[in-house]
């Protein structure tokens, strides 16, 4: 995260990204027909930490686990945390999207928000990494700006890796969820 994505709160170590408040609402609106209504999710690049402790208020009986590889954003994350007292986010992991392996825990579900339309993207670590991480029948949930090209690779990575497509779904400001299921 660059400083001019987010900006420091004053002296409580929270950083703030201004496209987090823009698109919670509709990550939680959409994210009501997807997860689990109790389990685990882990969040890959977790950023500033807005979305999980957003998430967690809203989904009160699911547990979230953020991760980044960022110390800055991991004590942010930490931060928001405390700062809202929300008792449903464990500590953030120093996780890696390229890591082999992610959590020795299987998940309900992945969220993985603003991550694949960068440059660089990790599309195929991602799509490696979620199928063995997801438990059967889990979802991942990718969430950005994706142009159609994008949006193939990322449908043939998640193919290549046994995690069955479900329709994109449009969101504001020419964003969209693409949703994808472990079948086994």
């Amino acid at each position: 995260m660059t400083d001019r994505q987010a900006s420091r709160f004053i002296d409580d170590g929270r950083l703030y990204a201004p496209a987090a408040l823009r698109n919670r609402a509709g990550l939680i609106d959409m994210l009501r027909d997807v997860l689990p209504q109790s389990g685990q999710v882990l969040e890959i690049a977790s950023g500033t930490g807005e979305h999980a402790v957003a998430f967690a208020a809203a989904f009160p009986r699911v547990v979230f686990h953020p991760s980044e590889p960022n110390a800055t954003c991991r004590a942010s994350i930490e931060a928001w945390i405390a700062a809202t007292g929300v008792g449903n986010v464990l500590p953030p992991l120093a996780l890696d999207a390229t890591d082999e392996i992610w959590t020795a825990e299987l998940v309900d579900a992945i969220l993985c928000i603003n991550l694949l339309h960068l440059a660089a993207a990790p599309i195929a670590a991602v799509m490696r990494g979620a199928a063995a991480t997801l438990k059967p029948g889990g979802s991942l949930v990718t969430y950005g700006l994706f142009t159609p090209e994008l949006t193939a690779a990322i449908v043939a990575a998640a193919t290549q890796n046994g995690l069955t497509p479900r329709p994109a779904v449009p969101m504001p400001d020419h964003h969209q969820a693409l949703i994808f299921r472990l079948a086994r």
